[in-house]
């Protein structure tokens, strides 16, 4: 079992080499953070000389990463990018020759007319095999410190659920120890409705037999307890396993529907607890679902 709430960084120095030359040398530091989705969505930011690397960053994430909204960043963060910076020459020709036109001379005048961005144009240098290698291999080095913290924050989530399902499975026993009590204080019940209801006359026995026969059949609760108790036992057997997020949240919404069958047929006070305390755990149990893989 594995959550899907975690965070993990790794910082190194990654060189990156064009044509078999070392390029540059840069601190880089790569940070994933993963949050509660039903899906897999991943977002990745990058420095421009990095985008060119961003398909095969996704792959890892998505190969490495099931279910989570995910965020990876790349940052450098010491270190001279190896960057070209190119000129746009006849774009500053024309917009030079416009303002001529014009009359207009002033060289700010020519940088306020033209964005920054489209007069000059940044281009990372293409770098060799062992470059996008480098980079991948800190990318796959956070995901793996991600999925430990996964597995960890998993394992403490595997232990709560298994403190629910333990107090599920002494109420379900609480139950049972009292469903045929819940029966035979329905007949009681039954017997003094009728005593009330006919001042003591005498009353057909079979008659009441033939009732208190229906009665049983409403309120028995055994087969409710048969299904309670095997979706408990199947839980308690998943939460060990990964990638079973919604089974368990089937046999969640399963159990608490036989719960609710069971205590509208109760009338014993220790049964109607038991059942009260059984939904509130489920809700737990249901909540904890959402924060698992």
């Amino acid at each position: 079992m594995k959550s899907m709430t975690a965070y993990a960084q790794v910082k190194r120095d990654v060189t990156l080499t064009a044509g078999g030359a070392a390029a540059s040398t840069l601190t880089m530091r790569c940070e994933i953070k993963s949050l509660n989705s039903r899906y897999s969505e991943f977002s990745v930011s990058l420095p421009a000389i990095l985008n060119q690397y961003e398909p095969g960053i996704r792959g890892i994430l998505n190969e490495g990463i099931s279910r989570g909204k995910v965020y990876c960043a790349v940052r450098i963060e010491a270190g001279r990018q190896p960057l070209t910076v190119m000129l746009d020459e006849g774009l500053l020709s024309g917009v030079r020759s416009a303002l001529a036109k014009a009359g207009i001379k002033n060289e700010d005048t020519l940088l306020a007319a033209v964005p920054f961005d489209q007069l000059f144009t940044v281009v990372p240098p293409e770098f060799d095999d062992a470059s996008k290698e480098a980079v991948l291999a800190l990318v796959r080095e956070t995901v793996a410190k991600l999925d430990e913290m996964r597995s960890a924050e998993g394992d403490n989530t595997r232990k709560d659920i298994e403190r629910m399902l333990t107090t599920i499975a002494s109420d379900v026993a609480v139950i049972r120890t009292h469903a045929k009590e819940n029966v035979e204080r329905q007949m009681a019940l039954l017997r003094e409705n009728i005593h009330t209801l006919t001042n003591g006359a005498a009353v057909d026995e079979s008659r009441i037999v033939q009732e208190a026969g229906m009665l049983a059949n409403r309120v028995n609760i055994n087969e409710e307890m048969v299904r309670l108790e095997s979706h408990l036992q199947q839980a308690g057997g998943m939460v060990k396993k990964e990638g079973v997020s919604k089974e368990l949240e089937f046999l969640a919404q399963e159990m608490l529907r036989e719960t609710n069958t069971i205590a509208s047929k109760a009338q014993h006070i220790d049964i109607i607890r038991a059942t009260l305390s059984i939904k509130s755990l489920i809700d737990e149990f249901k909540e904890q679902l959402r924060n698992i893989v």
